[in-house]
Protein backbone atom coordinates (compact mmCIF):
# COMPACT_ATOMS: atom_id res chain seq x y z
CA UNK A 1 0.00 0.00 0.00
CA UNK A 2 1.20 3.36 -0.98
CA UNK A 3 0.48 5.61 2.79
CA UNK A 4 0.21 8.79 3.36
CA UNK A 5 2.08 11.30 2.07
CA UNK A 6 4.28 13.88 4.67
CA UNK A 7 7.23 16.06 4.77
CA UNK A 8 9.68 15.03 6.59
CA UNK A 9 13.06 17.06 7.80
CA UNK A 10 15.53 14.05 8.21
CA UNK A 11 15.63 10.83 10.69
CA UNK A 12 18.08 9.11 12.28
CA UNK A 13 18.30 5.19 12.49
CA UNK A 14 20.41 5.13 15.24
CA UNK A 15 18.59 7.56 18.05
CA UNK A 16 19.44 6.90 22.10
CA UNK A 17 17.75 10.07 23.34
CA UNK A 18 14.54 10.13 22.42
CA UNK A 19 12.92 7.28 24.01
CA UNK A 20 13.72 4.15 25.68
CA UNK A 21 16.44 2.24 23.91
CA UNK A 22 17.65 2.38 20.36
CA UNK A 23 15.43 3.72 18.33
CA UNK A 24 14.70 4.98 14.98
CA UNK A 25 13.92 9.08 15.25
CA UNK A 26 11.67 10.50 12.14
CA UNK A 27 11.87 14.75 12.08
CA UNK A 28 8.91 15.88 10.45
CA UNK A 29 8.92 19.13 9.08
CA UNK A 30 6.62 22.48 10.52
CA UNK A 31 6.33 23.93 13.47
CA UNK A 32 3.27 26.46 14.81
CA UNK A 33 5.88 28.07 17.29
CA UNK A 34 8.61 30.42 17.57
CA UNK A 35 10.70 29.27 20.19
CA UNK A 36 13.47 31.86 20.91
CA UNK A 37 15.76 28.69 21.86
CA UNK A 38 14.86 26.51 19.53
CA UNK A 39 18.01 24.68 17.32
CA UNK A 40 16.31 23.66 14.46
CA UNK A 41 14.69 26.85 12.94
CA UNK A 42 15.10 24.97 9.65
CA UNK A 43 11.99 22.75 10.30
CA UNK A 44 9.35 25.33 11.23
CA UNK A 45 7.85 25.97 7.36
CA UNK A 46 5.60 23.37 6.76
CA UNK A 47 6.75 23.46 3.16
CA UNK A 48 10.30 22.55 3.75
CA UNK A 49 11.89 19.28 4.04
CA UNK A 50 11.05 16.73 1.37
CA UNK A 51 8.35 14.58 0.39
CA UNK A 52 7.59 11.18 1.75
CA UNK A 53 4.65 8.04 2.31
CA UNK A 54 4.53 6.38 5.29
CA UNK A 55 4.82 2.93 3.53
CA UNK A 56 8.13 4.43 2.34
CA UNK A 57 9.31 5.08 5.70
CA UNK A 58 7.87 1.99 7.21
CA UNK A 59 10.58 -0.12 4.49
CA UNK A 60 13.29 1.84 5.74
CA UNK A 61 11.98 1.25 9.94
CA UNK A 62 12.18 -2.34 8.59
CA UNK A 63 15.48 -2.70 7.50
CA UNK A 64 16.65 -1.41 11.00
CA UNK A 65 14.64 -3.99 13.05
CA UNK A 66 17.55 -5.50 14.50
CA UNK A 67 18.74 -2.75 15.73
CA UNK A 68 15.68 -1.43 16.80
CA UNK A 69 14.55 -5.10 19.05
CA UNK A 70 15.05 -3.03 22.68
CA UNK A 71 13.73 0.26 21.19
CA UNK A 72 11.63 1.40 18.56
CA UNK A 73 10.29 4.16 16.84
CA UNK A 74 10.04 8.27 17.66
CA UNK A 75 8.01 10.86 15.93
CA UNK A 76 9.71 14.31 16.21
CA UNK A 77 10.03 17.13 14.56
CA UNK A 78 9.37 20.32 13.90
CA UNK A 79 5.79 19.15 15.11
CA UNK A 80 5.01 15.92 14.69
CA UNK A 81 0.94 16.83 15.39
CA UNK A 82 0.76 19.46 12.59
CA UNK A 83 0.92 16.56 10.24
CA UNK A 84 -2.19 14.39 12.25
CA UNK A 85 -3.24 11.67 9.17
CA UNK A 86 0.80 11.29 7.75
CA UNK A 87 1.64 10.38 12.36
CA UNK A 88 -0.77 8.90 13.37
CA UNK A 89 -0.80 6.75 9.99
CA UNK A 90 3.10 5.95 10.61
CA UNK A 91 2.56 5.27 14.46
CA UNK A 92 -0.32 2.61 14.07
CA UNK A 93 2.11 0.75 10.93
CA UNK A 94 5.31 0.43 13.30
CA UNK A 95 2.51 -0.60 16.60
CA UNK A 96 1.12 -3.27 14.43
CA UNK A 97 5.12 -4.08 13.12
CA UNK A 98 5.47 -4.77 16.52
CA UNK A 99 7.37 -1.51 17.06
CA UNK A 100 7.47 0.51 20.75
CA UNK A 101 6.47 4.28 19.53
CA UNK A 102 6.75 7.17 21.07
CA UNK A 103 5.74 10.60 19.91
CA UNK A 104 7.71 13.73 20.73
CA UNK A 105 5.24 16.84 20.82
CA UNK A 106 5.11 20.44 22.59
CA UNK A 107 1.39 19.74 22.96
CA UNK A 108 1.10 22.53 20.40
CA UNK A 109 -2.60 21.66 19.12
CA UNK A 110 -5.80 21.13 21.74
CA UNK A 111 -6.36 17.55 22.33
CA UNK A 112 -9.48 17.50 20.22
CA UNK A 113 -7.52 18.02 17.12
CA UNK A 114 -4.75 15.59 18.26
CA UNK A 115 -6.04 13.26 20.52
CA UNK A 116 -5.91 10.52 17.92
CA UNK A 117 -2.53 10.69 17.06
CA UNK A 118 -1.82 10.96 20.90
CA UNK A 119 -4.02 7.47 21.44
CA UNK A 120 -1.84 5.98 18.33
CA UNK A 121 1.51 6.27 20.28
CA UNK A 122 3.17 4.05 23.35
CA UNK A 123 4.64 6.94 24.78
CA UNK A 124 4.45 10.88 24.62
CA UNK A 125 7.51 12.97 25.39
CA UNK A 126 5.86 16.07 26.21
CA UNK A 127 7.72 19.43 25.64
CA UNK A 128 6.85 21.55 28.47
CA UNK A 129 8.44 25.26 28.04
CA UNK A 130 7.08 27.28 30.90
CA UNK A 131 4.58 26.44 33.97
CA UNK A 132 3.81 30.48 33.26
CA UNK A 133 1.44 31.12 29.89
CA UNK A 134 2.66 34.39 29.66
CA UNK A 135 6.68 33.07 30.21
CA UNK A 136 5.26 30.30 27.88
CA UNK A 137 3.98 32.67 25.47
CA UNK A 138 7.11 35.35 25.51
CA UNK A 139 9.53 32.32 24.92
CA UNK A 140 7.56 30.60 22.22
CA UNK A 141 4.92 33.07 20.64
CA UNK A 142 1.87 30.90 22.45
CA UNK A 143 0.66 30.24 25.55
CA UNK A 144 0.89 26.76 27.54
CA UNK A 145 -2.61 26.12 27.14
CA UNK A 146 -2.59 23.37 24.72
CA UNK A 147 0.53 21.59 26.14
CA UNK A 148 -1.06 21.46 29.82
CA UNK A 149 -4.14 20.24 27.97
CA UNK A 150 -2.49 17.50 26.33
CA UNK A 151 -0.62 16.22 29.73
CA UNK A 152 -4.44 16.33 31.30
CA UNK A 153 -5.44 14.39 28.15
CA UNK A 154 -2.97 11.91 28.79
CA UNK A 155 -3.67 11.62 32.56
CA UNK A 156 -7.77 10.20 32.18
CA UNK A 157 -6.01 8.27 29.43
CA UNK A 158 -3.43 6.27 31.36
CA UNK A 159 -0.93 7.52 28.67
CA UNK A 160 2.94 7.53 29.61
CA UNK A 161 4.58 10.66 29.49
CA UNK A 162 8.11 11.96 29.81
CA UNK A 163 8.40 15.45 30.37
CA UNK A 164 11.03 17.87 28.40
CA UNK A 165 11.97 21.23 30.02
CA UNK A 166 14.77 22.95 28.37
CA UNK A 167 17.13 25.08 31.30
CA UNK A 168 17.56 28.63 30.12
CA UNK A 169 19.71 30.45 33.11
CA UNK A 170 17.99 32.82 34.94
CA UNK A 171 14.55 32.51 33.06
CA UNK A 172 13.21 28.68 33.20
CA UNK A 173 16.47 27.63 35.10
CA UNK A 174 15.22 29.49 38.51
CA UNK A 175 14.72 27.33 41.92
CA UNK A 176 11.33 29.09 42.16
CA UNK A 177 9.88 28.22 39.09
CA UNK A 178 11.67 24.66 38.73
CA UNK A 179 10.36 23.97 42.20
CA UNK A 180 6.53 25.45 41.13
CA UNK A 181 6.85 22.91 37.97
CA UNK A 182 7.82 19.98 39.94
CA UNK A 183 4.60 20.99 42.76
CA UNK A 184 2.52 21.24 39.41
CA UNK A 185 3.52 17.67 37.69
CA UNK A 186 3.58 15.70 41.18
CA UNK A 187 -0.18 14.93 40.82
CA UNK A 188 0.20 13.10 37.84
CA UNK A 189 0.41 9.49 37.74
CA UNK A 190 1.30 9.31 33.74
CA UNK A 191 4.67 11.23 34.57
CA UNK A 192 7.16 8.46 34.40
CA UNK A 193 10.13 10.86 33.89
CA UNK A 194 11.23 14.30 34.12
CA UNK A 195 14.19 15.36 31.39
CA UNK A 196 15.72 18.40 32.05
CA UNK A 197 18.06 20.00 28.93
CA UNK A 198 20.79 22.31 29.54
CA UNK A 199 20.46 25.42 27.02
CA UNK A 200 23.07 25.72 24.39
CA UNK A 201 24.27 27.53 22.04
CA UNK A 202 25.18 25.11 19.16
CA UNK A 203 22.35 25.51 17.10
CA UNK A 204 22.82 29.39 16.28
CA UNK A 205 24.77 28.84 13.14
CA UNK A 206 21.21 27.41 11.36
CA UNK A 207 19.55 30.79 12.55
CA UNK A 208 22.24 32.70 10.64
CA UNK A 209 21.82 30.73 7.64
CA UNK A 210 18.37 31.56 7.50
CA UNK A 211 19.18 35.52 7.97
CA UNK A 212 17.89 35.50 11.59
CA UNK A 213 19.81 36.19 14.75
CA UNK A 214 19.79 33.97 17.35
CA UNK A 215 17.48 35.60 20.07
CA UNK A 216 19.39 33.93 22.71
CA UNK A 217 23.05 34.77 21.55
CA UNK A 218 24.18 36.39 24.38
CA UNK A 219 22.97 34.00 27.37
CA UNK A 220 25.11 31.66 28.84
CA UNK A 221 25.18 28.25 29.30
CA UNK A 222 24.06 26.57 32.58
CA UNK A 223 26.48 25.55 35.31
CA UNK A 224 27.27 21.65 36.44
CA UNK A 225 26.09 23.21 39.95
CA UNK A 226 23.03 24.82 38.20
CA UNK A 227 22.01 21.69 36.69
CA UNK A 228 22.32 19.40 39.57
CA UNK A 229 20.63 21.75 41.80
CA UNK A 230 17.40 21.90 39.31
CA UNK A 231 17.64 17.62 39.19
CA UNK A 232 17.37 16.73 42.59
CA UNK A 233 14.28 18.90 42.16
CA UNK A 234 12.77 16.45 40.31
CA UNK A 235 14.83 13.23 41.73
CA UNK A 236 10.84 11.32 42.70
CA UNK A 237 10.36 10.55 38.89
CA UNK A 238 14.33 9.57 37.86
CA UNK A 239 14.88 7.69 40.92
CA UNK A 240 17.26 10.00 42.28
CA UNK A 241 19.50 10.27 39.68
CA UNK A 242 18.48 12.34 36.14
CA UNK A 243 19.24 10.11 33.03
CA UNK A 244 20.84 13.63 31.16
CA UNK A 245 21.19 13.94 27.26
CA UNK A 246 24.35 12.17 26.89
CA UNK A 247 27.55 13.37 28.58
CA UNK A 248 27.66 17.26 28.51
CA UNK A 249 24.03 16.99 27.27
CA UNK A 250 24.91 16.54 24.10
CA UNK A 251 22.65 16.03 21.21
CA UNK A 252 22.61 14.88 17.90
CA UNK A 253 21.89 17.18 14.60
CA UNK A 254 18.11 16.87 13.10
CA UNK A 255 19.74 18.87 10.08
CA UNK A 256 21.48 15.57 7.66
CA UNK A 257 24.50 15.74 10.05
CA UNK A 258 25.69 19.19 9.81
CA UNK A 259 24.52 19.99 13.51
CA UNK A 260 23.78 19.91 17.03
CA UNK A 261 20.82 19.02 18.52
CA UNK A 262 18.85 20.17 21.95
CA UNK A 263 19.92 20.09 25.56
CA UNK A 264 23.56 20.83 26.62
CA UNK A 265 26.57 22.71 26.66
CA UNK A 266 28.67 21.18 24.20
CA UNK A 267 30.85 18.00 22.88
CA UNK A 268 34.13 17.54 23.71
CA UNK A 269 37.60 16.04 21.63
CA UNK A 270 36.33 12.82 22.80
CA UNK A 271 33.28 12.66 20.54
CA UNK A 272 34.72 13.93 18.20
CA UNK A 273 37.13 11.55 18.09
CA UNK A 274 34.94 8.93 17.59
CA UNK A 275 34.72 10.17 13.71
CA UNK A 276 36.98 7.84 12.91
CA UNK A 277 35.05 4.69 13.23
CA UNK A 278 32.30 6.40 12.26
CA UNK A 279 33.74 6.42 8.64
CA UNK A 280 34.45 3.10 8.71
CA UNK A 281 30.99 2.28 9.34
CA UNK A 282 29.24 4.60 7.15
CA UNK A 283 31.67 3.38 4.47
CA UNK A 284 30.64 -0.34 5.38
CA UNK A 285 27.04 0.39 4.72
CA UNK A 286 27.73 1.58 1.62
CA UNK A 287 29.46 -1.31 0.33
CA UNK A 288 27.45 -4.09 1.98
CA UNK A 289 24.05 -2.37 1.64
CA UNK A 290 23.43 -2.59 5.13
CA UNK A 291 21.71 0.74 6.75
CA UNK A 292 24.15 0.73 10.04
CA UNK A 293 24.68 4.45 9.62
CA UNK A 294 25.51 7.23 7.30
CA UNK A 295 27.46 7.79 5.04
CA UNK A 296 27.54 11.37 5.06
CA UNK A 297 27.00 11.42 9.11
CA UNK A 298 30.42 9.35 8.60
CA UNK A 299 31.82 11.88 6.75
CA UNK A 300 31.07 14.47 9.25
CA UNK A 301 32.69 12.78 12.50
CA UNK A 302 35.61 12.00 10.14
CA UNK A 303 36.63 15.74 10.97
CA UNK A 304 37.09 14.68 14.26
CA UNK A 305 40.01 12.67 13.62
CA UNK A 306 41.65 15.85 13.39
CA UNK A 307 42.27 16.40 17.29
CA UNK A 308 44.88 14.54 17.06
CA UNK A 309 43.61 11.95 20.11
CA UNK A 310 42.16 9.68 18.21
CA UNK A 311 44.57 6.53 18.68
CA UNK A 312 44.42 7.62 22.54
CA UNK A 313 40.46 7.21 22.45
CA UNK A 314 40.61 3.81 20.42
CA UNK A 315 42.87 2.42 22.93
CA UNK A 316 41.38 3.36 26.06
CA UNK A 317 37.94 1.51 27.22
CA UNK A 318 36.46 4.36 28.16
CA UNK A 319 36.31 5.55 24.59
CA UNK A 320 35.21 2.17 23.94
CA UNK A 321 32.19 2.75 26.20
CA UNK A 322 31.52 6.21 25.21
CA UNK A 323 31.31 5.34 21.21
CA UNK A 324 28.40 2.49 22.51
CA UNK A 325 26.88 5.62 24.42
CA UNK A 326 26.95 8.19 21.88
CA UNK A 327 26.11 6.23 18.58
CA UNK A 328 23.89 8.75 18.01
CA UNK A 329 26.34 10.91 16.85
CA UNK A 330 26.18 9.50 13.38
CA UNK A 331 23.10 10.83 11.77
CA UNK A 332 21.41 9.40 8.94
CA UNK A 333 19.49 11.89 5.81
CA UNK A 334 17.30 10.55 3.55
CA UNK A 335 18.75 10.01 0.02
Amino acid sequence: MGGISGRIHSWDSFGTLDGPGIRFVVFLQGCPLRCRFCHNPDTWHPNGGRSITTAELEKQIESCRNFLRNGGVTLSGGEPLMQPEFSTDLLRRCRKAGFHTALDTAGSLPPDMSRETIDAADLLLLDLKALDPELCRELTGQDNQNELATLEYCERTGKEVWIRHVLLPDITLRMDRLAALAAYLKPFRCVRRVELLPFHKMGEFKWRELGLEPPFAGLRVPTPGERAAAEALFADWNGGEHRPSGPGGFRLSRSGGRGLGSGGSGAGIDRLCLGGLGFCLGLGSQQIGVPIVGFRGGLFCLLGIGCGALCQQLLNIGGFLALLIEFSLIHDEPP
